[in-house]
């Protein structure tokens, strides 16, 4: 059985030290990506994700307590945050 966790993707730590840190400005990084040739998407969105953290920096969200607020849906296959408003 194979089973394809999508949450787990590129967070090997033999490739990226501290895989499971966030950083976006991370040096270097190493992808085991399954496609046959590089795409658009690769360059923009890490350039979207970039974006949106610093717009949320900039208004002051407070990151350090989101993580503590999170709950997940339950599965045995990939964990998915709940949102709420």
């Amino acid at each position: 059985m194979i089973i394809v966790l999508i949450a787990a993707a590129n967070r090997d730590p033999a490739l990226n030290p501290e895989p499971d840190r966030f950083d976006i400005s991370r040096r270097d990084r190493k992808y085991l990506e399954l496609g046959p040739a590089p795409t658009p998407a690769d360059k923009f969105a890490p350039l979207i994700a970039m974006i949106a953290v610093d717009h949320l920096l900039t208004r002051g969200i407070p990151f350090e307590r989101q993580e503590s607020s999170l709950s997940y849906a339950a599965s045995g296959h990939i964990r998915t945050p709940l949102f709420r408003r």
